[in-house]
């Protein structure tokens, strides 16, 4: 190692000092080296990797949670500017992930998991959802109370996800649920009874997350029909 090199602050350091960029994952040009989405890594010259969190310049003042990293390009030629020997190439972990593994991911996390400070890392802040006859416009608060009321009124729900169609920004996909309604649900009391229903749902995607969604769901139906047990 060169002196020059030696003296050289950490890439964390220098990234910090660029505005724009919070969760970066970052590989030298000549490295077979690939970190795990998700898991930002710095790979130094050697080859070593450590992990590293970036936080977005403090002019923001907030960070995202996205792993988006703002004018890549800008920041790779800073950092050859700045350290040509440690230049690095700025790789997206959330374009990373396919659409199809985005859909289940965010299923796991709040249905099964109950994660509703995940809603964000999900879905756009102006989400919007077209349900039949009337489409709802409320972002994340409109996904939380779903949600909460969802896993209330079904505390034992499960759900699986049917991946039917994956394109470049929507995916087509089949939402099953089943689950003991055991407190009252939209009018409906409680019955200490099974139910099984199935969503059929297109998701639109835009800068890595869901932004607009058509619901259709047999929900209603199969309360009405579990009465006549």
């Amino acid at each position: 190692m060169s002196r020059e090199e030696a003296r050289m602050p950490p890439l964390p350091t220098i990234i910090q000092s660029l505005p724009g960029c919070e969760r970066l994952l970052l590989v030298p040009e000549d490295s077979s080296t690939v970190g795990v989405a998700g898991e930002p890594t710095v790979a130094g010259a050697s080859g070593s990797g450590q992990e590293a969190t970036v936080e977005k310049s403090a002019e923001s003042g907030q960070r995202s949670g996205l792993g988006v990293c703002y004018r890549s390009s800008l920041l790779r030629a800073a950092l050859r500017e700045r350290h040509p020997q440690r230049h690095a190439t700025i790789r997206n972990t959330r374009m990373e992930k396919s659409l199809a593994s985005m859909i289940q991911a965010a299923n796991t996390a709040l249905f099964v998991g109950g994660e509703l400070d995940a809603i964000g890392e999900h879905f756009s802040a102006d989400y919007v959802v077209h349900l039949t006859g009337r489409d709802v416009k409320a972002g994340h608060y409109c996904v939380r109370e779903f949600v909460t009321v969802l896993r209330s009124s079904f505390p034992d729900a499960q759900v699986e996800v049917e991946i039917l169609l994956e394109g470049k920004t929507r995916v087509a996909w089949q939402r099953t649920f089943r689950g003991t309604l055991k407190r009252a649900f939209k009018g409906f009391p409680a019955s200490g009874l099974e139910i099984v229903w199935r969503d059929m749902v297109t998701s639109q995607f835009h800068n890595g997350l869901i932004a607009e969604e058509w619901v259709v769901t047999d929900l209603a139906e199969r309360l009405l029909l579990s009465r006549k047990r």
